[in-house]
């Protein structure tokens, strides 16, 4: 699901955001500035750890590219590739790089930088659900649980020169076109590591020191102001002067810039527009030509609008703290669900589609795209409610009541479902609490109390998070709604999140001890079963893509019965577009792509507000 705008800030805008956008208008002769509205605001643009949220996965998407690409179709192309090869006798992978360079437009995009990124994630210290696509590589498993005599250094990949990259899988894998799949992922792009060591805790929450590989990078990122602008990066597949012809610029990315203006919550007066009020301006702006695309409209709106679709590989999910004794019986857990209209919550959110099992229909069935694991799969949920409140009363007379909560996004449509659900269970005699989070989990901890600028020093930061994300991750709730993805075309990623040793989280290093024993950490859930864990494990230990897609429909079904996470909706994309741009495309994930966006006499549009429907005056109305 996308978030809104309701959840975005804490502060008044200081100025005029047309003033912002016009100091950013020099250079006019790079190209086109288009006003946008990409969605809400993105506290963390680390592509190993912002997974609970599609629209910061549409966002870093832009920022970011992998060694290779699914178009829509579900092809693979090369991207940050320029060729490969596999070596059937010795199951290696040798992929070239082509030749680009990071967003400071100097620094190479180097083979070590892939190898760094993979050993970042697989890390056991590191815990991320996107992990287990790379546990094809030889000793990647073995390293992220700790397993005793294997490091980082034995990781199946080596930097054989500055262009080139090496990959030894596991025994027995040799399905080399599948993992090429795997690489689509933007979690496994690379990092550089100047970057990033030393920084963990916020070098992709501080965009003044982010180095991007992809075909934007982040050019203004001001939380105070809700100023955010994405522009081209010059080093991309290319490395340019900034006085190069444009026409040298236009050879591999079109727009020069992609602005958006996030609406602010003003705390110091009630001049601030609501979400709803604030999106259908925008959509407003669209019919005036000063805005171009929106990728977020207000649901009642949604009905009415003439939107692009398309469906996403994520799934809206809620998901049980296993730690809360209301939720230790599977039938409890498995009545919650039935009760549940997926139909009726789909209509509220218009674009989504009722979800019959956690896996979407975009993952494959064995080794073929074109074959759905879904389809092969079958309907594991009903679309409707699959028991009367009557008859769930029924079912859980003697189960225990209590108040828990749902802890939700604070905008407008993951607060429609919440509502919808908490007033489900509640007839079944339990009090949800319905938990709102906004924003950041923790601000920079500095003297003024402010929220983080890119002039604030790195030593005033305290803790910059993704509410949900970091809500999700430390176990504080007791139901949680996540965009629940699924990292690529392998249904195994995806159902691997909820094993206990399999997961991505890693392992406890600190049990390590003279005989070599190690603790694996498990799922951000605490959720254990052995029977579903055997399957994972049957599933990781069969080579065969088409039995092993057997197993892993088992392995769904196992977790469908004993019901850890909810499946509620497949998450769909969705977006209206001026006539006046063109060129725009979605790929396999259903994610936009603007490298190629033509906007239609751009030069009229130029220092003509930069922006002008998104440029919001502290009236509220628009400048």
């Amino acid at each position: 699901m996308k978030r809104f705008v309701s959840i975005i800030l804490a502060l008044v805008m200081l100025l005029s955001v047309g003033t912002v956008l016009a100091s950013c208008g020099e250079a006019t002769d790079r190209g086109a500035e288009i006003s946008v509205y990409l969605g809400d605001v993105i506290y963390d643009f680390d592509p190993q750890q912002e997974f609970t949220d599609d629209n910061a996965l549409a966002v870093i998407s832009l920022l970011f590219e992998p060694l290779f690409t699914l178009n829509s179709k579900g092809d693979v192309k090369k991207a940050a590739a320029d060729d490969y090869s596999y070596d059937k006798d010795e199951n290696t992978l040798t992929i070239t790089l082509r030749e680009t360079y990071w967003s400071d437009g100097v620094t190479q995009v180097r083979a070590s930088d892939f190898v760094y990124a993979w050993k970042r994630l697989l890390s056991p210290s590191n815990a991320s659900s996107a992990a287990p696509l790379l546990y094809d590589i030889k000793n990647a498993y073995a390293i992220k649980t700790a397993q005793p005599g294997v490091s980082l250094e034995d990781l199946g990949v080596l930097a054989l020169d500055t262009e080139t990259l090496q990959i030894t899988f596991e025994d027995g894998f040799t399905d080399y076109k599948i993992f090429l799949r795997n690489l689509c992922s933007v979690a496994t792009a690379p990092l550089n590591p100047v970057s990033v060591q030393g920084k963990e805790d916020y070098w992709a929450k501080r965009t003044v020191s982010m180095m991007s590989n992809g075909p934007f990078k982040v050019a203004t990122y001001n939380l105070g102001d809700g100023v955010f602008t994405l522009e081209r990066n010059r080093g991309y597949r290319q490395m340019l002067a900034a006085d190069a012809p444009l026409s040298e610029y236009d050879n591999y990315v079109l727009p020069y810039r992609l602005l958006t203006v996030w609406n602010v919550e003003d705390v110091t007066s009630d001049q601030n527009l609501t979400e709803e009020e604030y999106l259908n301006q925008l959509l407003d702006g669209l019919a005036a030509k000063t805005v171009f695309y929106m990728g977020d409209i207000a649901l009642s709106k949604r009905a009415e609008v003439d939107a692009e679709v398309h469906d996403l590989m994520s799934t809206y999910t809620y998901l049980f703290n296993m730690e809360n004794e209301l939720f230790a019986d599977a039938t409890v857990r498995k009545t919650l669900s039935d009760v549940l209209d997926r139909t009726a919550i789909a209509n509220l959110l218009v674009f989504a589609k009722p979800a019959t099992g956690l896996i979407t229909a975009g993952v494959s069935n064995g080794g073929k795209i074109s074959n759905s694991f879904r389809e092969a799969g079958g309907d594991l949920l009903s679309t409707g409610a699959a028991l009367s409140i009557a008859d769930a009363q029924a079912l859980l007379a003697d189960a225990p009541k209590g108040e828990f909560s749902l802890t939700v996004r604070d905008c407008e449509e993951d607060l429609a479902v919440a509502n919808y659900v908490k007033s489900q269970w509640e007839q079944l005699g339990y009090t949800v609490t319905i938990d709102a989070v906004s924003g950041m989990d923790a601000y920079f901890n500095d003297s003024d109390g402010g929220v983080p600028t890119e002039e604030d020093d790195e030593s005033a930061l305290h803790v910059t998070e993704s509410a949900l994300q970091y809500r999700y991750e430390t176990g504080d709730f007791d139901v949680i709604g996540i965009d629940y993805q699924m990292f690529c075309t392998d249904a195994f990623v995806a159902l691997a999140a909820l094993s206990s040793a399999y997961s991505g989280n890693g392992a406890d290093m600190g049990s390590l001890g003279s005989i070599g024993t190690y603790e694996v950490l498990g799922n951000f859930i605490g959720f254990k079963n052995d029977e579903y864990d055997a399957l994972i494990a049957s599933a990781y230990a069969e080579k065969d893509p088409e039995k092993r897609a057997e197993i892993l429909h088992e392995a769904e079904r196992k977790l469908m019965q004993l019901m850890p996470a909810i499946p509620l909706v497949f998450n769909q994309s969705y977006y209206v577009i001026s006539k006046e741009l063109s060129k725009v495309s979605v790929d396999y994930y259903g994610y936009t792509i603007f490298t190629d966006a033509k906007q239609k006499n751009y030069q009229d549009y130029l220092n003509a507000g930069d922006g002008a429907a998104l440029n919001l005056n502290k009236e509220g109305e628009l400048g």
